[in-house]
């Protein structure tokens, strides 16, 4: 092998008659807002990392470690963290054609060595050798880090390692946040739904929904396809930048394969709904496919990655600036093109806002990941196709079989505002789901399992509001949109109950997927999805909107009913059989005082409705004083200014 100098070159065994070059310096030196992707800058083809306790400084000490060799790349992922009021340095030397650079001199100018990290004549022998995770420390401290030249201070946080009640009270806290900024879909939705069904009108309205509905259930069905893989894997893993990078393109490529075969079949579509107006709205609807795939790519990663607060912070964004798109767009003149505008600009905030937090690289195609994400997606592909179709194939099926686009409005109407609890679930599930893989990591498997019957208690919590909206359906649906959407109130009152049972399958399946039973979802969701095939069929023809919300509750509370009965046997999960029982006495309760509700004073009753549910619950015991403890603690915790 040959090094170049800049007089002349040396032979096979290095030896020079000129002066040699050394590889460029390392400068810029720093932990990444991650606190674990260390970078670097460099013009060196390959790395040397070595690290080593601030104690045992200058580099050649004997516990000094060779974090990594012959590193092609510029950063690494590091997970270790210091014991109490320790540090360690990091020291990264380049190697290139000439060989490798020295790690620095003393003060009386001799060269310092160390026996770590031995310089290899080929670089294709080099390997990459990670410490061991943060599973093995339980750790405090800072992080200090030093480059070859001269010596460069940043600080990184070292957490201890979250012990089980750590794991659970994160999750508690992401999940209010996220809870608290997809809440905002309520106002928001509900202006924007008073807001389009007074603009549009009842026709333009329901075409718009109808095409809506077709588009949403696209991207959701393609993003379930890869959410719960990519989350389970990237959260296993520390170096999980090739993984979330496979990700990344598989979601590209499927968004913008599935929106061009929908600009292919819009106008079929539209023929066979019976609505030509809507092949045009689904053209451009196709649109919003590919970057609706990338902003979950990247929103699938951070939650993973554990950043709770900055996804909260991106789904209030993504709500707000739906709204505000909509009132300008719709309201200077732009009608339902202005609506899908809005629909799409509101993927582009959410995008930027995602890659912002967490920029995945677009990398080099790795078949093995591809391979190896896809694997593991297909029963889940599977399965989020059947729960994707059930949930909006009412409407469909209600529309194809005869109704018409103000009948197909009303129905609309009361299936975007049965949506709420759905949202949450679907916002909130994946944080259950990274959080169990991280416990089981911990080998904290009982309290992992604690853990999600927390999460199906919960669940079966929400029971008592649904009655609520439930029994006060026709006054909320009056309220909302006026007498031309009176049909609405039977339709939303099935409804908001299906969607409580639709809650309970997706915590389920999140439960399933963390235990690493992702089969179990695909023997649940295809059997709902069959049944209500052939009950709306048989039944929709003759009972209209009725029927078709009826079926969809039926259905929906059967799934429910398996999910539970499939979680206690193949994870081992308590079901909290005592919490759903206070739960549906409740819910009795409140049904009954929801159904004498008028429209005058409606807002101030449901809402003293809404907070008596609570207190009840407490009053019967469903709450112990830890528990109250730890929602106090919880509610301290939103108004610390700390990321999680």
């Amino acid at each position: 092998m040959s090094a170049a100098t800049d007089e002349s070159t040396c032979d096979a065994a290095e030896t020079c008659s000129g002066p040699l070059l050394t590889p460029a310096e390392i400068t810029a030196v720093s932990f990444q807002p991650d606190h674990q992707t260390l970078r670097w800058s460099s013009l060196g083809a390959a790395h040397d990392v070595l690290l080593g306790q601030v104690g045992d400084w200058p580099v050649g000490q004997p516990g000094e470690q060779c974090l990594a060799q012959g590193l092609l790349a510029s950063s690494l992922v590091e997970t270790a963290v210091p014991n109490p009021s320790q540090a360690f340095w990091y020291l990264i030397r380049g190697r290139d054609s000439s060989g490798p650079g020295p790690y620095g001199k003393s003060s009386s100018g001799v060269e310092r060595t160390s026996n770590v990290c031995p310089y290899a004549m080929s670089h294709s022998t080099t390997t990459l050798d990670y410490r061991k995770s943060p599973s093995d420390l339980d750790t405090t401290g800072a992080t200090e880090i030093l480059d070859r030249a001269h010596t460069e201070y940043a600080v990184r946080p070292s957490p201890m390692r979250p012990t089980p009640t750590q794991h659970a009270r994160r999750t508690l806290d992401g999940a209010v946040l996220v809870s608290l900024a997809e809440a905002l879909a309520v106002p928001t939705g509900l202006i924007s739904l008073s807001f389009l069904t007074r603009t549009l009108g009842s026709d333009d309205y329901g075409r718009l929904t109808l095409a809506a509905t077709i588009v949403i259930w696209l991207e959701w069905s393609l993003s379930a396809m890869l959410s719960r893989a990519t989350n389970r894997l990237v959260a296993e893993t520390e170096s999980w930048e090739p993984i979330a990078s496979a990700a990344l393109r598989l979601y590209v490529l499927a968004g913008a394969g599935t929106g061009l075969l929908l600009w292919s079949l819009a106008s079929p579509l539209a023929t066979w709904l019976h609505e030509p107006q809507i092949g045009r709205y689904l053209q451009w609807f196709a649109l919003e496919l590919p970057l609706f795939c990338a902003a979950q790519a990247h929103i699938q990663v951070l939650i993973a990655r554990g950043h709770y607060r900055r996804r909260a912070w991106i789904s209030a964004a993504r709500w707000l600036a739906r709204l505000a798109l909509l009132l300008v767009l719709v309201g200077c003149g732009f009608s339902v093109f202005g609506a899908i505008a809005a629909s799409i600009g509101t993927v582009v905030v959410e995008l930027v806002m995602a890659r912002r937090v967490v920029a995945i690289p677009w990398g080099s195609g790795d078949r093995s990941l591809t391979r190896r994400l896809l694997r593991y997606a297909t029963p889940l592909l599977i399965a989020a196709l059947c729960a994707r179709l059930f949930n909006r194939i009412d409407l469909i099926a209600f529309k194809s079989w005869g109704a018409s686009a103000s009948q197909a409005g009303e129905y609309a109407m009361a299936q975007n505002l049965a949506t709420v609890p759905s949202l949450l679930a679907l916002a909130c599930a994946p944080l259950l789901q990274s959080t169990l893989v991280r416990m089981q990591q911990h080998s904290s498997l009982d309290e992992a399992r604690q853990l999600a019957s927390h999460a199906l208690r919960l669940a079966c919590l929400l029971l008592p509001f649904a009655a609520l909206v439930s029994g006060a359906a026709g006054a909320i649906a009056m309220l909302l949109s006026g007498p031309g959407y009176a049909g609405a109130a039977p339709v939303l009152a099935r409804l908001i109950l299906a969607s409580i049972a639709g809650v309970v399958v997706a915590v389920s399946a999140a439960i399933l997927v963390g235990f690493d039973q992702p089969r179990w979802t695909v023997a649940i969701a295809m059997p709902m999805l069959l049944v209500a095939v052939v009950l709306l069929a048989w039944i929709v023809p003759v009972y209209g909107a009725r029927g078709a919300a009826s079926v969809t509750l039926a259905c929906g509370a059967l799934a429910a009913s398996a999910s539970l009965g499939v979680v206690s046997f193949g994870c081992k999960v308590t079901l909290p059989l005592l919490s759903l029982f206070r739960s549906v006495v409740v819910a009795m309760a409140a049904y009954a005082a929801a159904t004498f509700m008028e429209p005058p004073w409606l807002v101030p009753k449901l809402a003293l409705l809404t907070l008596a549910i609570p207190v009840t619950l407490i009053l019967l015991g469903e709450f112990s004083r830890q528990e109250l403890g730890l929602i106090r603690t919880v509610g301290r915790n939103l108004l610390t200014p700390h990321d999680s």
